[in-house]
Parts: structure tokens; C-alpha cells; sequence
């Protein structure tokens, strides 16, 4: 649906939280990212990554999107978060979380409102529209309530 979409619009993009580790950082042909078979880089450049062609094949993060819109987004909420069935609130797995910088100097709490504002301004990115994958099927389901789901 994102082809699609870029196709007919263009500046349509994936983008993510600090879920996955920089693997390609090392090892260029090994994906950072691998959803449901789906395997994904993060972004290869940060100033200029909208107009790169091949930045539609890669996962953009918070730091390559700093005030840029999109026409379509597609944000993928990664295992940095989860919904704890239990206690009923969404909560941070720090061992999912890659942004080393931001993960040593914060308490839990703070984290969260790290990782929970870093979504938020993802999911702002898209004008037109955003589409949402979420990673953690208890939060998938817990979101499902406020956000339509197409299968």
C-alpha cells in the first residue's frame, strides 16, 4: 500500500523508533530490521534522506525526520514497547531500546516518555495519511481500540 501510495504521491516513508540495532553500521549487507519476513535498513543518510530514491526501501528514525512531513507515513512501533495485559498500561523493554545516549542517563519513566514522544512525533509526520505497524500484538490489540485495523 506505501508503493502505492508512493507511486501516486510520492514522499511516502517508513519510519521507526531505536527498536532494532545499527547492524548495517557494520555490516552493510545484513538488514537492521526484520518484520515478518520483511527485511528493512535504517536509513543510510540523514540530511537529504527524502530526496535519496532509494530512502524508499529504508526505515527512517526520529533524527532523520526533525520537522519534515511526509504525505504518507508509515510508522512501525517496535518491541520497545509493549502492553502489559496484566497491570493494563503500555511499558518500555529498555533490552529493545538502541539509543544507548538517551538509554544510560534516564530512569524508567523517563524512557518512556522518550520512546512514547518519539512515536508521537513519527505519527504526526503524515499529511495525507499514516499507516501503523505495531511490533507487540497486546499493544497491537490495546491500540486497535483507538485506531482502525486493516488486514
Amino acid at each position: 500500500t506505501l508503493d502505492m501510495k508512493e507511486k501516486s504521491v510520492g514522499l511516502c516513508r517508513l519510519c521507526g523508533g531505536y527498536a532494532w540495532k545499527w547492524i548495517a553500521k557494520d555490516s552493510p549487507d545484513r538488514p537492521d530490521i526484520s518484520i515478518d519476513g520483511v527485511d528493512v535498513w535504517w536509513n543510510r543518510q540523514t540530511g537529504g534522506w527524502l530526496r535519496n530514491p532509494n530512502a524508499k526501501q529504508e526505515m527512517g528514525s526520529i533524527y532523520s525526520l526533525p520537522g519534515l512531513d511526509l504525505n504518507y507515513a508509515a510508522v512501525v512501533i517496535g518491541p520497545d514497547l509493549y502492553y502489559d495485559t496484566e497491570s493494563r498500561e503500555v511499558r518500555v523493554n529498555r533490552k529493545h531500546f538502541f539509543d544507548n545516549k538517551v538509554k544510560r542517563s534516564v530512569a524508567d519513566d523517563e524512557l518512556k516518555n522518550y520512546i512514547l514522544n518519539t512515536y508521537a512525533v513519527l505519527l504526526t509526520r503524515g499529511i495525507l495519511g499514516t499507516y501503523v505497524y505495531v511490533c507487540d500484538d497486546a499493544l497491537r490489540e490495546y491500540l486497535g481500540k483507538f485506531i482502525p485495523i486493516v488486514r
